[in-house]
This record gives C-alpha cells, structure tokens and sequence, in this order.
C-alpha cells in the first residue's frame, strides 16, 4: 500500500495483515507517533528507523476575548496503548521512556 489514503483504508490495510512494517525518524511527531506505537504495543508492525521526536502533547486552544488572539494550553499528553506516555519532556533523558524506539533488530542510526 502505498501513497495517500484515508484512515479508513489504513485501518482495514492493518486489519487485514497488509501493513507489517512502520518507518520512522526524529522527525515523526505526533499522530504518526501514536499510530506506530499502537501497531508496536499491538504486534501489527515492525518499527524501523530512528526514536522519534516525543512530541506527543494534546493541545486546547484558548481565547483571550480579543478577536484572533489567543493561546494554547497543553491539556495532557499521548499515552500508547501499553500505558507509556509518548511524550518527551523538557527533563528527559535518552535513556527515559518517550517517543516510539523501533524494534531492537531494526535500529537505524
């Protein structure tokens, strides 16, 4: 499977044992974090790459009662289905849980 397609397409790709393996790098963030760890925790993929970048905090934008300003407050963080939190802290340190580490065999430097 290759190229743009919709949530839908990649759920039954992945239910149907088409997806097996999952590209990362320090520059996956977000979402995409998310759903390379849910197939990791799962066992639906191999993750392949390098850590990626730990950016896994939930925003919620704020106004501040002058119209087009305003701010964002980070509200909580992404959590794998195993439990860990993705997120990587100002105060992490490499060897602390954050972010998806692809699998032990399949490290990229």
């Amino acid at each position: 499977m290759a190229g743009n397609f919709s949530f839908d397409q990649l759920k039954k790709a992945v239910s149907n044992g088409e997806i097996d393996t999952v590209l990362v790098n320090g520059e996956t963030s977000g979402g995409a974090e998310l759903i390379a760890a849910a197939l990791q925790d799962h066992k639906r993929a191999v993750v392949v790459g390098q850590r990626t970048l730990g950016k896994a905090s939930v925003q919620t934008p704020l106004a501040v009662g002058v119209e087009g300003t305003g701010f964002k407050l980070t509200s909580g963080t992404f959590v794998r289905p195993g439990g860990q939190n993705l997120h990587r802290f100002p105060d992490s340190k490499a060897e602390d849980f954050w972010g998806v580490l692809p699998d032990e065999d399949a490290r990229v430097s």
